[in-house]
């Protein structure tokens, strides 16, 4: 949290009044991973870097300089107020920094020992695999996304009976990656579900024919503002056959159609379970008799990030990445379809409505808070979460 004081002194009969601002000051490497770094400022030591915390500065330059831990290379700062349009980079180590406003001040780091990816894979039973990217990721969205990742995949963990494949890539997601983990979902499970979260490529494939591809970004570096490679869904339709039967896109836009083969595969949904879904609107429970255990969940246009406030009620305040867990635990542990984990996870971050409460902004859709990065200004972007195909599909 960052605070914004005012403190008031006397000198005689003149009153000053000292304005302080406060900056919170986080460390990343290039895939998402906290840095022990310590954090100096106009050359006195402040603490370490991702308390969560903030200090008081006077408004004015202040010379900010962080340690650089054995095994990475520092590579810039980001300063930036995330109810602006204002990112700013700094190059240096140490850099001079103007604290005109309330700071979000992040250090980034390219590290020489990248993180191996978790997971087995014992040849038989169920696949589950986790992606994502921390491409212009902020520092608290990627510290929820490991945690959730974290909670995720302990949970499939715990089925390692059921679940004999099992991957966590977290911000390791490449093309290479990916496709090997298909090839062998199709070849050797016969029930497997992917999820991947980060953000999103939208192209026109058709003209005259008005319709797009959709694609998920791969693994860049998280300071980087120019977007990198993207793997669209029609690189994924030619290694999918049908054993992928639920996939889960906490993306931008990879909702927004069903899809279809004609005139030419495309669509999310289409591309990665091989089915035409049905497409569901308001007709909770979802349900689809033709394509029985292949589910897509989605987000038709914006999608939010986990750690935007769910705007919940009774004083209590969760952000997305408790839905996100709750959900996957009611799907696992509870053994609920994915029907009743919408209902479930609801109600646990305080809908009493549940998945449909008029106050659910994934059911209802809401103007999502897009912070401004990768070259986007600071917005608020409609979008909703969508669901396609069978509501009764189990991963247990």
């Amino acid at each position: 949290m960052i605070f914004l004081v005012l403190s008031i002194s006397y000198v005689t009969t003149t009153q000053t009044v000292l304005a302080f601002y406060g900056v919170n000051v986080y460390a990343y490497d290039n895939y998402g991973r906290p840095i022990n770094a310590d954090v100096y400022i106009d050359n006195q030591y402040y603490g370490p870097a991702n308390t969560g915390g903030g200090w008081f500065l006077t408004y004015g330059y202040h010379t900010f300089w962080v340690s650089t831990p054995a095994g990475n290379t520092f590579q810039q700062f980001i300063s930036n107020n995330v109810q602006s349009t204002d990112v700013i980079y700094h190059y240096s180590n140490p850099s001079t920094i103007l604290v005109d406003e309330l700071r979000v001040i992040t250090a980034y780091y390219i590290t020489s020992n990248p993180p191996q990816p978790q997971g087995y894979d014992y040849g038989y039973g169920r696949a589950s695999v986790l992606y994502s990217t921390d491409w212009i990721m902020q520092s608290q969205d990627l510290s929820d996304v490991n945690t959730a990742f974290s909670s995720i995949y302990n949970q499939f963990n715990t089925y390692s009976g059921t679940y004999g494949h099992l991957k966590n890539y977290k911000s390791i997601t490449t093309w290479d990656n990916l496709r090997t983990q298909i090839q062998d979902i199709e070849a050797y499970h016969s029930l497997s579900t992917i999820f991947y979260y980060g953000h999103m490529g939208l192209r026109n494939i058709g003209n005259p024919w008005p319709d797009y591809s959709y694609g998920i970004h791969v693994q860049a570096n998280s300071a980087d503002q120019n977007p990198p490679d993207t793997i669209w869904d029609t690189d994924i339709k030619n290694y999918t056959t049908g054993d992928l039967h639920f996939v889960f896109l906490w993306v931008c836009h990879n909702g927004n159609t069903a899809g279809s083969s004609t005139p030419s595969a495309h669509g999310a949904p289409y591309c990665w379970t091989n089915q035409i879904l049905a497409t569901h609107d308001t007709d909770y429970p979802y349900s689809d008799a033709l394509h029985q255990n292949y589910c897509f969940i989605g987000f038709e246009n914006a999608s939010v990030t986990l750690m935007e406030g769910m705007g919940t009620y009774n004083g209590t305040e969760n952000s997305y990445r408790y839905w996100l867990t709750f959900f996957y635990h009611a799907m696992l542990n509870l053994e609920y379809t994915v029907n009743d984990a919408l209902e479930w996870a609801s109600h646990a971050v305080n809908y009493a409505g549940g998945w449909q409460d008029q106050a659910n902004r994934l059911y209802k859709g809401y103007n999502y808070t897009w912070w401004g990065g990768g070259g986007i200004p600071y917005a608020e972007i409609w979008g909703r979460m969508r669901i396609y195909g069978d509501g009764e599909t189990c991963l247990r």
